[in-house]
């Protein structure tokens, strides 16, 4: 993964939090951001919701969080 990142960004900085049992964490949020900026997407019509579904649960299907299975949708919506 740490490699797949390194191509993709050029930098897992922002990208990848290590943590102290050797883990890391991937930043998707960041990596779509991202994306969208390379593909010409102005950051100014970027919104990222900042909403962990593990600690919001009762609001999001987290897999991590309930074994149960769950169905998430999101959506775009792309204004002329």
């Amino acid at each position: 993964m740490i490699d797949a990142v390194q191509n993709l960004f050029g930098s897992t900085v922002g990208f990848i939090q290590m943590k102290e049992n050797g883990k890391g964490i991937f930043n998707l949020w960041e990596a779509n951001k991202q994306l969208l900026l390379r593909a010409g997407v102005l950051e100014k019509h970027i919104e990222l919701a900042g909403i962990c579904t593990y600690k919001n649960s009762d609001m999001f299907f987290s897999h991590r969080h309930s074994s149960a299975t769950g169905r998430f949708a999101a959506g775009i919506c792309i204004k002329k």
